[in-house]
């Protein structure tokens, strides 16, 4: 994959699934179906934008933001059935109309999910770190 490729698979990305939204809608899930190719190449399209622009000394904390947000946001592509996956938006819709009233109860299917964006988080931070250990600034 060129950079090119990546930067054009990750702009894509971020912008059909409007993920600089609102935290409420940028915790729905889609079927993994609906990503525009495997999650892997999905991955591999970041890793390349990050360290392209680490080793050029060109990436911004807004950029970094945006990349590690995105990367987590792949665990939001899940294989289930439509109606699974309503389901599950529906009680991520509930677990917001109660934070706002103060009642702090998610769903556990939420949690799950949660989880597996907070590994991603931290995965891509890693990589991120090691990163800039390698191509230091000039």
């Amino acid at each position: 994959m060129t950079f090119e490729e990546a930067d054009e698979l990750v702009d894509n990305f971020v912008g059909k699934f409007r993920i600089q939204d609102s935290i409420e809608t940028y915790l729905n899930v889609y079927q993994i179906s609906e990503l525009p190719c495997p999650s892997g190449r999905l991955r591999l399209a970041h890793f390349l934008l990050a360290e392209h622009f680490i080793k050029d000394g060109r990436l911004t904390k807004n950029m970094g933001d945006l990349l590690i947000k995105s990367y987590a946001y792949i665990a939001r592509f899940i294989d289930e059935n439509k109606n699974e996956i309503d389901e599950i938006n529906k009680q991520n819709e509930v677990y917001w109309k109660n934070l706002k009233k103060r009642k702090f109860q998610a769903a556990p299917v939420l949690a799950g999910i949660n989880l597996r964006m907070l590994e991603n988080t931290i995965e891509f931070n890693n990589f991120l770190s090691d990163c800039q250990s390698k191509y230091p600034k000039k």
